[in-house]
């Protein structure tokens, strides 16, 4: 019997870049893998972008893949990771189709077909635990899909809209699977994981459901713990899990030419070849046509009939248990999902697809020998036995050999990275040229922001306004001589300050004497006089005596000669000198926040811009004059805002030789750019170099040695490989993904060769 070279078909399988495109309702991120039938890399991730419409879906898709750079220039082939909502049974619903369709058309991408997110996380856990008891929850921007695995089988699956209250949606879902399976108890343990959030979000939604009081309508075997699982990994493994299934695909097709040429050696076929594994739709109902040896003479016309349907009902066995895929670039002519091609596959017993093709080889071998066995006239019944007893031993031999020499395993390990800072002192110097490590000196150009403001504010000055007070006084001259009193003199009455309005000259006194008596006549004039100040206290009565000027009431004195009338005041606001200073000082606070906003804002891409008090005010007007009456105060100014920009290319150097001496022992700074907390220790004035306390940080990673690694691990029981990488300081995390998934629980130990361990670094 002719079976085929493992070896031989081991190295027709060659390497296979695809993209993964993972999509939720609101997202898009793009990863560039290598997959091979025995391991699956991470060559390349994008971003996560949001979208709105199909059309938006479209251009951010395309950006994601313009984050994977040059190598996936020339990749068509397409995998796509789709949530649960996406799916109604095994199609995809209509309105995702058209969305895959956009996608696939407008962007030149061929699709392989696609993976469900919550259904990769589920593969994962059962293959590293085979009774795995869990209730796994996927968190999606709108929805979350739970699942729930009791004793590695899924037994409920369930998608349910998101609102505020986290932990109320993840109740109403197992209040479903309680309605549904009356009398049980859920496993005690919970699993957060998500595709699209941060870990801090899965973290909080963590605490959410620990503060949860589980009443007795949700039965737990005990309290639930509840774990999150970091994003980084969860994207890790529906990579590997379509890296699995396009590895399948890689390993029938290689393994299925090795298989046709040995069997043409037994079997006399039309021109019709065997077909592929990944059959397309229009290959679905054709069968393995064969003829019969026209050598070969039949006992009788029945047996001939029957003999030859056994043929072919062995030869149709040939075709792996995998559901057509089309090739065409449109999303609703999928066919199949890639996750249906792993499971039937793989088969009820577990075996590897490779090797389910390689034992139906040894089937059909088994049908050719029968027929020469026939030719001599021996008992048909024996044989055919002994063929397919013979095909059953060597298909255990070949899963033994494949399991034991030729399964892979991945160590998906988290590297534990240090966070190394140190405050120092740095000198922005616009007149440098270039950075200077030694006295930390970093080149910096001057940028300006012209902005004006209106301000309003509320005046404080206060001043009294009103009406004097007028009337008429009667003066007299009391003296022997003419008086002039000039216009402006004064007359009094107490405090009380009256104003002639006129100039006026009053007569002298007359005497008029006899031998009896001596009579004196004063002179007197009357003129109009107003009040020195504004005030109701002008306004005096008629026949007031009042002082004129300095003068002795005994040489002129005046009379009021009515009721004075019209003097009035009130107290209003008006524009102080302060208050101009404030709307100016006001002003010019306000110019300087929006500046340095605006300098923080197109601060980033390599370049940022320190914050600044430099301002030259170049106009000011305002609303009001300084004692203008005024309720309020609007000031305009028009300011210049000056400040210093520095690249973060000139700080790498400063920012390595300042950290280099904190790095310990095995570490090494990574590649990112430095992060930089600074405030000025002056102003800056934009021509002058400017001091700053900096708190410069950055990552160190630790430095491994893969080969090393492997070494310590290659042989080992799979517990003691991974606590001997959990003993390393540098690592974090450990977690082992096994090609075949089986191999792993069947072995229970590393494979004994270190080309067969692949060590795969995760971030944090």
């Amino acid at each position: 019997m002719d079976l085929p070279n493992l070896f031989t078909t081991q190295s027709e399988i060659e390497k296979q870049s695809v993209i993964c495109i993972l999509l939720t309702d609101a997202t898009v991120q793009s990863l560039l893998l290598s997959v091979s039938i025995h391991a699956t890399r991470i060559e390349k991730r994008s971003v996560i972008k949001k979208y709105a419409t199909i059309e938006d879906a479209v251009v951010r898709t395309d950006e994601t893949l313009q984050d994977l750079g040059k190598g996936s220039e020339h990749v068509s082939e397409v995998l796509f990771g789709l949530q649960d909502n996406w799916v109604d049974g095994k199609e995809i619903i209509e309105d995702k189709q058209q969305l895959l369709q956009q996608i696939t058309t407008d962007l030149s991408l061929q699709p392989m077909g696609f993976v469900l997110q919550s259904e990769a996380l589920y593969q994962h856990y059962i293959s590293q635990q085979t009774h795995f008891s869990a209730i796994l929850l996927s968190f999606a921007n709108q929805n979350i899909t739970v699942l729930v695995i009791i004793q590695g089988k899924l037994v409920f699956s369930e998608t349910v809209g998101r609102s505020q209250d986290v932990s109320a949606d993840v109740t109403e879902a197992l209040s479903r699977y309680i309605n549904q399976h009356q009398g049980t108890y859920l496993p005690a343990k919970i699993v957060c994981a998500s595709f699209v959030h941060a870990e801090e979000e899965l973290s909080d939604y963590q605490q959410q459901l620990l503060g949860v009081k589980w009443s007795d309508t949700i039965p737990f075997v005990q309290t639930p713990t509840i774990d999150v699982m970091r994003p980084e990994l969860a994207i890790s493994l529906i990579s590997q899990q379509a890296g699995l299934a396009l590895a399948v695909k890689l390993g029938t097709n290689s393994h299925q030419k090795s298989a046709h040429a040995s069997s043409e050696k037994n079997l006399d076929t039309t021109d019709e070849s065997v077909e592929s594994p990944l059959i397309t739709s229009s290959q679905e109902n054709k069968k393995l046509k064969t003829t019969p040896d026209k050598q070969r003479q039949p006992n009788s016309d029945s047996q001939q009939t029957q003999d030859n349907a056994d043929l072919e009902e062995r030869a149709v066995l040939t075709k792996p248990n995998i559901e057509p895929t089309s090739n065409l670039t449109q999303a609703s002519t999928f066919g199949v999902p890639i996750k249906s091609a792993v499971f039937n596959a793989a088969a009820d017993d577990d075996q590897d697809p490779v090797q389910s093709y390689q034992a139906k080889e040894v089937i059909k071998e088994g049908v050719a020998g029968f027929d020469r066995l026939k030719k001599r006239k021996y008992n048909p019944k024996i044989f055919m036995i002994g063929g397919v007893i013979a095909g059953l031993i060597a298909v255990l031999g070949l899963g033994i050999f494949y399991t034991v020499y030729l399964s892979q395993v991945t160590a998906v390990i988290v590297p534990k990275n240090l966070t190394i800072s140190k405050e120092v002192e740095l000198n922005l110097d616009p007149n440098a040229t270039t950075s200077d490590p030694e006295n930390r000196v970093i080149p910096a150009d001057k940028v300006t922001k012209s902005i004006s403001k209106d301000v309003t504010i509320d005046t404080t000055g206060v001043k009294i306004v009103g009406d004097k007070a007028v009337g008429k006084v009667k003066i007299f001259n009391k003296t022997e001589a003419d008086k002039t009193f000039p216009q402006g003199t004064v007359v009094s009455l107490g405090e009380i300050q009256f104003i002639t309005n006129d100039e006026i000259t009053v007569p002298a006194a007359t005497i008029e004497e006899s031998s009896s008596s001596k009579k004196t006549e004063y002179g007197e004039k009357s003129v109009e006089v107003t009040a020195y100040v504004i005030g109701v206290e002008g306004n005096i009565e008629k026949d007031k005596e009042l002082v004129v000027g300095e003068f002795d009431r005994n040489t002129y004195s005046a009379l009021s000669e009515q009721n004075f009338e019209g003097g009035s005041s009130r107290e209003v606001r008006v524009v102080a000198e302060e208050d101009l200073a404030t709307a100016i000082q006001k002003a010019k606070a306000e110019i300087l926040t929006q500046a340095n906003a605006l300098f923080a804002k197109e601060s980033g891409q390599g370049t940022y811009i320190l914050a600044t008090d430099q301002i030259t005010v170049e106009e000011v007007s305002h609303s009001a004059e300084l004692e203008v009456e005024a309720d309020t105060l609007t000031t305009t100014v028009g300011a210049t805002v000056t400040a210093l920009s520095y690249q973060s290319a000139d700080l790498q150097p400063i920012a390595a030789a300042l950290l280099s001496s904190e790095v310990p022992e095995g570490y090494e700074i990574g590649s990112e750019e430095p992060q930089i907390l600074s405030s000025p220790n002056d102003g800056s004035s934009g021509d002058q170099p400017v001091s700053l306390t900096a708190n410069v940080t950055t990552k160190a990673k630790p430095i491994i040695d893969d080969q090393q690694l492997k070494e310590d691990i290659v042989g080992k029981p799979i517990k003691e490989a991974q606590s001997i990488l959990q003993g390393r300081s540098y690592i974090t995390q450990v977690s082992f993904v096994f090609y075949p998934t089986w191999s792993g629980q069947i072995l229970g130990k590393i494979p004994g060769d270190t080309s067969r361990i692949t060590i795969q670094k995760v971030e944090e």
